[in-house]
């Protein structure tokens, strides 16, 4: 009866759905369970704020903070991962426990979620410009787990959720619908304002392309957007531009040492990371050729000026973090117009998958050792080594079965633990906690691979039912491919 009922389950869902379950089963298997990080710490004590005093007031001793109105301390950063944050934390805190970990495992939770969202856009923005089922999950698959956007899966980070925003934007937009585009668009302005900069691109295409009456209400959503975003910082500092940042960090008019780093840093270089990003110039190239110009601007206007912010930002490396952390909101919301290009022979679908798999083996060993390992080792500026994390993965493997280490963060670099939650369990609660992660795990595993067969019986089925017709921009095709 187990059997007939998953198989009708299969049958009902469509490659969306299934691309869905397959990507979040696998990221939830390597999640680190828990929020780590100064940037994540300041959003989930926001969120915490939201839920428990209803207010955006924070101590002062909450990292990434600057005092506002009536002398009290508020974030630096939107409210708009705070406040997706403070859902699983409101349902978790029923149940938090003496170390307060229970919310803040509810909370970290939402990252692979986001993640998997993430994936399923980029699959519908790939259909959506005419990609064949099989190229644009292709594509959907390498945006995942050939790209250092997994690392990200598991840190408490906004550029996730931005680059969802946009390409949900991009897919509304090709799926004719310009007044949910801009609802997402605007709540990226939520989450970081820099997406202010691409509301004018959205909105002179769907002007060009639908005409200035039916660009009246998407553009009328982008402003309310902009107003938000401008009633946000005068809640917190009485200025509608002031966003709480210190003035050493800001962006600057001068772009090319960002922009050289960002291209050529070994620890932060676009191409090392990601090197896919390699194709994405040919691919919108072809776009412009067999989609239009306007299409292809529209990709190539979120890239350009997604990677013009970063190299621009005073910080342009993003901190102590793994890769170009500020190049995803721009970088992955790209990348589905690979799914189109590829169709036009196998030696592009190879390419990719190569591009993929060296992009997912130099991110491997940030998913299981933590990047702080290489604290005290380099300067933050340089940031986390390639090499070097490669380095740290056989040591911190071992110490799995070994005693815990000292206490953080003064450790050697071969004593830091796997930062997976199945580790932490184990460790706060021995022999059970083993017991525990060893089911959950398995059943997690027995999911991703459930996911992964249907996913492609629903392909073969997607590609049946498109055999003979081409692809189409129609949202009710999206729906059910």
């Amino acid at each position: 009866m187990r059997a007939v009922s998953l198989r009708k389950m299969r049958a009902r869902l469509g490659v969306p759905a299934l691309l869905f379950v397959f990507v979040l089963s696998v990221l939830l298997l390597v999640e680190q369970g828990t929020i780590t990080g100064i940037d994540g710490e300041a959003s989930y004590r926001m969120a915490q704020s939201l839920v428990d005093d209803g207010d955006l007031v924070l101590s002062a001793q909450v990292p990434h903070t600057a005092p506002g109105r009536d002398g009290d301390y508020y974030s630096w950063f939107g409210p708009g991962l705070p406040l997706l944050g403070a859902v699983p934390y409101a349902f978790a805190r029923p149940f938090d426990d003496p170390d307060g970990q229970a919310p803040r495992a509810a909370v970290a939770t939402l990252m692979p979620l986001l993640t998997a969202l993430l994936g399923v856009a980029v699959y519908l923005t790939g259909r959506a410009l005419g990609g064949r089922a099989r190229d644009a999950l292709l594509v959907a698959l390498a945006a995942v787990f050939g790209t250092y956007l997994v690392v990200y899966s598991k840190d408490f980070f906004s550029e996730p959720l931005l680059a969802l925003a946009i390409v949900l934007a991009l897919w509304q937009t090709l799926a004719g619908h310009p007044k949910r585009a801009a609802a997402f668009l605007a709540f990226g302005m939520l989450t970081r304002a820099q997406a202010v900069l691409l509301a004018p691109l959205f909105w002179v295409f769907w002007v060009h392309r639908d005409g200035p009456r039916r660009g009246l209400a998407p553009g009328f959503i982008l402003v309310a957007g902009a107003a938000a975003l401008g009633a946000y910082n005068w809640l917190r500092f009485e200025d509608v531009t002031e966003s709480g940042y210190p003035d050493d960090k800001g962006f600057r008019a001068e772009v090319w040492t960002g922009a050289w780093g960002l291209l050529t840093d070994p620890s932060k270089s676009l191409l090392l990371f990601m090197p896919l990003a390699a194709l994405l110039p040919f691919a919108i190239w072809w776009l412009r050729k067999r989609r239009g110009a306007p299409v292809a601007a529209l990709f190539a206007g979120v890239l350009v000026i997604g990677f013009l912010t970063a190299a621009s930002w005073s910080v342009w490396w993003g901190g102590w973090t793994w890769g170009p952390r500020l190049l995803l909101p721009a970088l992955v919301p790209a990348l589905p117009a690979l799914a189109p290009w590829i169709g036009e022979g196998v030696g592009r679908r190879r390419l990719v998958v190569g591009l993929a798999i060296a992009g997912g083996l130099v991110s491997l060993a940030a998913v299981i050792v933590p990047t702080s390992a290489q604290l005290g080792e380099t300067a933050e500026t340089d940031g986390p080594k390639i090499v070097r994390q490669a380095e740290l993965l056989p040591p911190t493997l071992v110490n799995v079965t070994d005693d815990a280490p000292p206490e953080r963060p003064i450790l050697p670099a071969d004593r830091w633990d796997p930062y997976l939650w199945q580790v932490e369990l184990g460790r706060d609660l021995d022999a059970p906690g083993v017991a525990v992660a060893a089911v959950l795990s398995l059943r997690l595993g027995l999911v991703a691979i459930w996911a992964g067969v249907s996913l492609r019986a629903a392909m073969g089925r997607a590609e049946r039912e498109a055999d003979g017709s081409p692809p189409v921009l129609a949202a009710t095709r999206l729906e059910t491919c």
